[in-house]
């Protein structure tokens, strides 16, 4: 089977990301926030030397050590931003895909209606909007912009789950397991969702964590500009979004105290939205094979 460019070059950005998320959490907090250099240098940006591989900031603390120590801001919203919008996606589509055309589960068809009327709420409110409230009501906790990233993204995993389960519970595989005394749960669960989508639930996983990168990045750039805001990450804590609202004014003189966080934010947000495209192809793949099968 070949394996599409997409998905190894997301992979490898991917793993480079999640790399140096694991060297920050187990690094020294201290060491993004202690200061080095001269009194010469307060207030001005040091050039990369063979001591500071990335330089110093204004403050004389080391870029690399933030840069690395920025990874804590989102490895752990992402992860939990993933799981949550692929378990609620899951359990959501099942239950309307799983109760779709089914006759004789009355039960089932009615809390099916129920998601659907929840699923369609939530779809009407601007995904930026839901996540922008979290940010607010919860002054900027990224637990809680993780879990409106989840919620808003929700009905889209949900309606390809829906869609695949609807299709899957029509097979005659299916018909045998049920045959064969095998619970709608553990059907679902193993045969549907584990067998026959958990690519697509490791890409809309992917393209969660990859988002969230972009969510935290935007709203600490946004509280660091907007001091009066509440948002993300705020000094002397390291985000790549107050990274480079700091050296925004630098992009047009030394250029590199600012293009170190953008390289970061592009590579990150652009290896996870590889890596989802890779592995959607590769579903599709899957199903189409399965067909000819």
């Amino acid at each position: 089977m070949t394996v599409s460019p997409s998905l190894v070059a997301g992979a490898c950005l991917s793993a480079l990301v999640l790399a140096m998320a694991a060297w920050g959490a187990a690094s020294d907090p201290a060491a993004a926030t202690a200061t080095h250099g001269s009194d010469e240098d307060a207030g001005a940006y040091v050039a990369p030397s063979a001591e500071h591989l990335l330089g110093l900031d204004r403050n004389g603390r080391d870029m690399l050590a933030r840069l690395v120590h920025s990874t804590r801001a989102f490895a752990g919203p992402g992860l939990l931003a993933a799981v949550a919008g692929v378990l609620l996606g899951a359990a959501a589509g099942s239950l309307t895909g799983w109760s779709s055309g089914a006759p004789g589960r009355r039960l089932s068809a009615i809390a099916a209606r129920a998601a659907g009327v929840v699923l369609s709420a939530i779809d009407a409110v601007p995904r930026l909007a839901l996540i922008l409230l979290a940010a607010l009501a919860f002054g900027g906790r990224m637990w809680a912009v993780a879990i409106g990233v989840a919620v808003s993204f929700t009905p889209t995993v949900a309606a390809e789950i829906t869609s695949r389960v609807a299709a899957f519970r029509q097979e005659e595989f299916i018909d045998a397991a049920r045959a064969h005394g095998l619970s709608a749960t553990r059907i679902l669960l193993l045969h549907i969702l584990w067998l026959n989508s958990r690519t697509l639930l490791m890409k809309w996983a992917a393209y969660l964590f990859g988002t969230m990168v972009l969510v935290e990045t935007s709203l600490s750039y946004l509280g660091t500009i907007e001091g009066s805001m509440n948002l993300g990450v705020a000094e002397p804590l390291p985000s790549w979004g107050n990274m480079l609202a700091r050296a925004k004014d630098t992009l047009l003189t030394q250029g590199w105290p600012a293009l170190i966080p953008i390289a970061a934010i592009v590579v990150s947000i652009f290896g996870f939205l590889l890596l989802a495209e890779g592995l959607g192809s590769l579903d599709v793949r899957g199903l189409r094979r399965r067909v000819r099968d």
